[in-house]
């Protein structure tokens, strides 16, 4: 049995986001504190085959504390570029937060293997947290289609 053609867009559609997530890494995360002021921060991460993305940060930093009262929040990933023609990209806004139990570990573990921490950055990324975004929300956008073009999708 054939899928619908909106599935079948949908499900394209996902797999290339998650193509170009895999082709990256990292993040710019942003968050919101108590005053309103908007932070951002630039983050190794890797994505999983649902489009969660997981990164390692001190439980101290300043975009790590604002997720204990709001964790609403977005991130980019971008490639760098020099021409418009070249601009592709994601916008994500979903919530995160720390992951703790059982997962926590071979999560920790496929995360450094992506970026070939070794001994010594491995055990301190295990002494930090780990943090899961789930988007909700995700605009795709690649000019080398033409300017401007985008898609977006509702998880």
């Amino acid at each position: 049995m054939t899928m619908p053609g909106r599935q079948r867009a949908q499900t394209e559609r996902i797999r290339k986001v998650f193509d170009f997530l895999q082709s990256e890494s990292t993040l710019v995360h942003s968050v919101r504190d108590a005053e309103g002021t908007v932070h951002s921060a630039p983050l190794f991460y890797f994505v999983s085959e649902n489009l969660d993305l997981f990164w390692v940060s001190s439980h101290d930093s300043r975009h790590s504390i604002c997720l204990l009262s709001e964790p609403r929040t977005s991130v980019a990933v971008f490639r760098s570029a020099f021409e418009w023609k070249r601009i592709t990209g994601v916008q994500m806004e979903g919530a995160a937060a720390a992951v703790d139990g059982p997962e926590r570990s071979v999560l920790l573990t496929a995360y450094c293997a992506r970026f070939h921490l070794g001994t010594v950055l491995s055990l301190a990324a295990a002494r930090n947290t780990l943090y899961r975004f789930q988007p909700r929300w995700i605009r795709y956008i690649d000019n080398a289609k033409r300017f401007g073009y985008k898609f977006e999708l509702t998880l």
